[in-house]
């Protein structure tokens, strides 16, 4: 889903001597050599493209590779390759990021100085899994998360602490 984390898991562990090179699309974003002292991501492997701009994590140990803060343009094909004395092999991950879906309209039924009684519609009722909603107080910058089953409409949101009635 938009905004998580993904890791694209290689399952080997690397013995120092492979190169491991991650690509999306045919545009090379990461690499490790065989004795590990250059590894590279994104803007290091590709001359200043910043694609992936600080959002790529490669782990020295396993080669996997972590897109954090995914977008819907990071949707598509991710090929590993790794290269060894022996053998090469090559794994392909097919990445798809869901788009958060966040209600067409809320509407507020009711409020007062303590709570307040608010209902929505989803976008696209089929796609929709749970619902967030994110409430708190604005001087104290305190922020409650009340997470919602697809099946909900509405929330009553009372003295703004996460003692709710749905």
């Amino acid at each position: 889903m938009e905004g998580d984390s993904v890791t694209l898991h290689t399952d080997v562990k690397t013995n120092q001597q492979e190169k491991i090179h991650w690509y999306f699309n045919v545009t090379r974003i990461a690499q490790i050599t065989g004795d590990q002292s250059y590894i590279c991501t994104d803007v290091q492997c590709n001359e200043g493209t910043e694609r992936f701009r600080d959002r790529l994590k490669l782990d020295n140990q396993t080669g996997s590779l972590t897109i954090t803060d995914i977008t819907n343009t990071d949707s598509g094909l991710y090929t590993l390759m790794i290269i060894s004395s022996n053998s090469d092999s090559e794994k392909i991950f097919n990445v798809t990021v869901i788009e958060r879906f966040s209600p067409t309209i809320v509407k507020v039924s009711y409020s007062s100085l303590d709570c307040l009684q608010m209902s929505w519609s989803p976008v696209q009722p089929e796609q929709v899994q749970q619902y967030h909603v994110e409430y708190g107080e604005i001087p104290s910058g305190l922020v409650w998360n009340l997470i919602l089953p697809s099946n909900h409409s509405s929330a009553l949101l009372t003295l703004l602490h996460p003692d709710m009635s749905i």
